[in-house]
């Protein structure tokens, strides 16, 4: 039996009716749901201008996060008086509430400099994964066993429909006008459920390493994985590709060292582990070779013009001024200096687009609460987690998909702070104190 590699969320036991712990159950899964399965063109699809110039506040926020609200509003409202249950979170959560403190302090910024411009950006991307990690530590463990699998087997399906696509050459939902489109030629990115080629990556990485421990411990579906895999490949995201690779040998290397300290190695896993590093590269080559997947990935140098624009993107520095450098620069500014360098074009880099945006004062209060809140993250999970979290962390770092709305830090937080309950549940593990709603 393989080892647990998390420990449980530890939340003291709070008395809860059944139908309260029911509605908030199913507020969580309906927002996990709409994370995994709902991107920006299918949100366009409807009418609603969710990344598309136009529209009020209101609309540029993505549903999940109205669901993530109303599951923080349930978690305080339905106990009586929300200020013992404020305190207790205080205790227990003490970093996700600072973070969403000083995320609140830069957005306060924010709107006495542009106005609500950008508010939208802020709320996805950082307050809405936040808010739903507080709501994970109070669910039981049998309620984070069910998310974790709503997460994990939606993001499988999205890798199938990318390899659908790719198959066809052919989108599902189809890019939006200003997003990149497929001019038939060699290189084909899928978009699948959730949109730009490079988001859709960053999401699968996690969701592709804890999928190879459930199939290596004979606790989840080896085809999950593969299709997983196979899905990176499939959204032409090299870095994010090439970064699975090496956090999945890293993770082989410390479970075999953990296993050999302490006793547990068996010949097994052994001849598993033995057997992947052997046949892994060689079925990855065969894969490569015979079908269009890994087309950008294999078909490009190293250093292409997708590199080069990324290292572009330090040029913006030589023209902004000092006091834009520490506090940021306006939406308006940002526009028509970004007009006057044609030759970066996009900032394809998370870290300098929120320095330019936000400004080094800004971003420094940002990255302290992001620490905290990753760590917290990371920590829960063990060092499993510890190294999801790092590898979808540098894997962001190496693209501007974080720059953008994106639903990818909530399901992160999902995979990672749900994952030892799923693999409890699996094992008939009965669960320890966790949370009571």
């Amino acid at each position: 039996m393989s080892e647990i590699t998390s420990t449980p969320i530890a939340v003291p036991p709070l008395a809860a009716p059944v139908a309260r712990r029911s509605v908030l159950a199913r507020i969580a899964i309906v927002a996990v749901a709409l994370a995994a399965a709902l991107g920006a063109p299918l949100i366009e699809s409807f009418g609603i201008s969710y990344v598309s110039p136009g529209g009020g506040l209101l609309g540029k926020l993505h549903p999940s996060t109205y669901v993530i609200a109303a599951a923080f509003g349930w978690l305080l409202f339905t106990r009586g008086d929300p200020v013992p249950t404020m305190q207790g979170i205080w205790r227990r959560q003490g970093a996700e509430v600072i973070f969403l403190g000083l995320v609140g302090a830069v957005a306060t910024f924010g709107i006495m400099r542009s106005g609500t411009s950008g508010l939208a950006y802020l709320i996805d991307v950082f307050v809405a994964p936040a808010l739903f990690a507080i709501v994970l530590h109070h669910l039981a463990p049998e309620t984070r066993a069910r998310l974790f699998a709503v997460a994990f087997w939606l993001l499988t399906l999205n890798a199938a429909v990318a390899l659908g696509e790719v198959a066809t050459h052919r989108y599902l939902i189809g890019y939006l006008q200003w997003d990149i489109r497929w001019d038939g030629g060699m290189e084909f990115r899928a978009a699948a459920l959730l949109g730009h080629p490079l988001n859709n990556a960053l999401i699968t990485v996690p969701a592709a390493i804890l999928g190879f421990h459930l199939a290596t411990s004979g606790r989840g579906s080896a085809v999950a994985f593969g299709v997983l895999s196979l899905g990176l490949l499939a959204f032409g995201g090299r870095a994010a590709a090439i970064l699975t690779v090496v956090g999945l040998f890293g993770f082989i290397i410390v479970d075999v060292v953990t296993r050999l300290v302490r006793g547990t190695l068996s010949l097994q896993r052994a001849v598993i582990y033995l057997s992947i590093l052997l046949v892994g590269p060689l079925a990855l080559m065969g894969v490569l070779s015979t079908t269009g997947l890994g087309e950008r990935i294999v078909g490009r140098e190293l250093f292409d013009g997708s590199a080069q624009t990324r290292l572009a993107a330090f040029d913006i520095f030589q023209y902004i001024s000092r006091d834009q450098l520490w506090f940021g620069i306006s939406s308006e500014a940002m526009g028509i200096l970004m007009e006057n360098l044609s030759h970066i074009g996009v900032i394809e880099n998370f870290w300098i687009y929120l320095i330019v945006n936000l400004g080094i004062v800004n971003v420094a209060l940002l990255t302290y609460g992001f620490a905290l809140f990753l760590w917290r993250t990371a920590r829960s999970g063990g060092y499993l987690g510890g190294l999801t979290v790092g590898t979808f962390l540098v894997a962001a770092s190496t693209n501007n998909s974080l720059a953008s709305k994106t639903t990818a830090l909530t399901l992160l937080v999902t995979l990672v702070l749900c994952f030892g309950d799923y693999q409890r549940a699996k094992a008939g593990v009965r669960p320890g104190s966790g949370g009571s709603l």
